[in-house]
């Protein structure tokens, strides 16, 4: 796995080929045009990796894991067979670092003590669901696979990590993109949450749903499917979303959660920065794992913007 010590800070790119971005080597590839492609004259022979002018791909994508023992990439595999997108051997991936991040807290025991230090409170998690999959049945647990045939979707959602206790379901998302605010690019996307605003609890009655739905697209459809799921198992919800703290994103939650949705006392939205996380994460005890992944949050990159390296987590740099 390449970090940002093992980068150059600036790559040589023009119309026609890309640097391989790794320090020291002098590797130029054919520039990517449109969507990213794992094709041989976007290789970069030394350090088997395929490149683009924003990002890389690891040939293999274990490189892209922090634990590669056979039983951590086995379950993986298995997800991967029902999941309905696989980047994760990309640079940019955050399902790699959701999968790196709760992979550690699950090997080690420190599942509920974690979510518990979150939301202030004793948990324990009797099942955990990365996008959906059911390890026991061995494809996409039922309920959401119900839950999504009443929403009709369009492109169907997966949440990243689904946690059951025995009264809640919690919905965790990370975003590890600057801006949350990503807008729908069909407005075919939006049509099955506005047919169900009998719903109309879940919201505001006073905001304007099409603008709404634009504007926060994806809180918006996992604040509807975890609603949807908590209500089908009759148990409390919580929708925890992590973000890259910054003025305009923090506005963005404030509005979300203030002026858009109707939160009861079944219902909580707990906005999270990367910061807290990690301080969070920080708080429980130390092994050697934690030492592998601390400095992967601290110098895990996430492409290059205009041939300049862009860091992941730059907040976790200077605190």
């Amino acid at each position: 796995m390449f970090l940002d010590y093992h980068l150059k800070d600036q790559i040589v790119l023009n119309s026609n080929f890309v640097e391989c971005p790794v320090d020291g080597c002098h590797y130029l590839v054919e520039r990517q045009i449109g969507s990213f492609k794992k094709s041989s004259e976007f290789l970069c022979p030394h350090h088997s990796i395929y490149i683009s002018p924003s990002t890389y791909e690891y040939e293999d994508m274990r490189d892209n894991l922090l634990w590669k023992d056979p039983t951590e990439i086995e379950l993986l595999q298995r997800i991967l067979q029902v999941k309905r997108v696989n980047r994760i051997g990309r640079e940019r991936s955050e399902d790699a670092v959701i999968w790196n991040i709760f992979r550690y807290l699950k090997r080690n025991a420190k599942l509920d003590s974690f979510i518990g230090s979150l939301l202030q409170t004793n948990i324990e998690v009797n099942t955990m669901y990365y996008w959906g999959y059911d390890e026991l049945k061995g494809t996409i647990w039922q309920p959401l696979n119900e839950v999504r045939s009443i929403l009709n979707e369009f492109i169907i959602t997966e949440p990243d990590i689904l946690l059951e206790t025995i009264d809640t379901l919690i919905l965790l998302n990370g975003n590890v993109h600057g801006n949350i605010s990503i807008k729908p690019n069909s407005s075919k996307l939006i049509q099955p949450y506005l047919h169900q605003l009998e719903h109309n609890d879940l919201f505001k009655t006073s905001i304007d749903m099409i603008s709404f739905l634009t504007k926060h697209y994806n809180l918006a459809k996992l604040w509807f499917l975890g609603n949807y799921l908590s209500r089908f198992n009759k148990k409390k919800f919580i929708f925890i979303t992590i973000y890259n703290e910054s003025r305009s994103n923090v506005m963005r939650m404030n509005d979300f959660q203030n002026t858009c949705i109707t939160i009861n006392g079944n219902q909580q939205f707990l906005p999270v920065t990367w910061s807290t996380f990690h301080s969070h994460l920080v708080q429980l005890e130390s092994d050697e794992e934690f030492g592998i992944l601390e400095n992967y949050l601290l110098h895990k990159t996430f492409g290059y913007q205009n041939g300049k390296l862009k860091r992941a987590f730059p907040t976790l740099v200077t605190n």
